[in-house]
């Protein structure tokens, strides 16, 4: 059995543009919160085909390479800023 794994690339548009190897993303999960910074994504606020759960205290900068394809699916702005919110709680900003 295979499976995907899927992120949310949430390092800036200006920094995605520039010629670092690395991108930051937060990983996705189709399992339920277990962590009050984990923030559920429901599947019409991010254009996958299933709810999921954004594990924002995983987050991490990954290198380039490791991205495979073009985006199945884009996180609304609401979402976007609550999980925006939530690194901010992680990381202490």
């Amino acid at each position: 059995m295979s499976s995907i794994a899927t992120s949310v690339v949430n390092s800036s548009n200006s920094h995605n543009s520039t010629q670092s190897p690395l991108v930051g993303i937060v990983p996705l999960t189709r399992a339920a919160i277990k962590n009050p910074v984990h923030l559920r994504l429901e599947a019409h606020d991010s254009g996958l085909e299933s709810p999921s759960t954004a594990l924002t205290d995983h987050a991490r900068f990954i290198d380039r390479t490791r991205l495979k394809g073009e985006a199945i699916g884009q996180v609304k702005q609401v979402p976007m800023a609550l999980l925006d919110r939530q690194l901010a709680r992680v990381l202490g900003l």
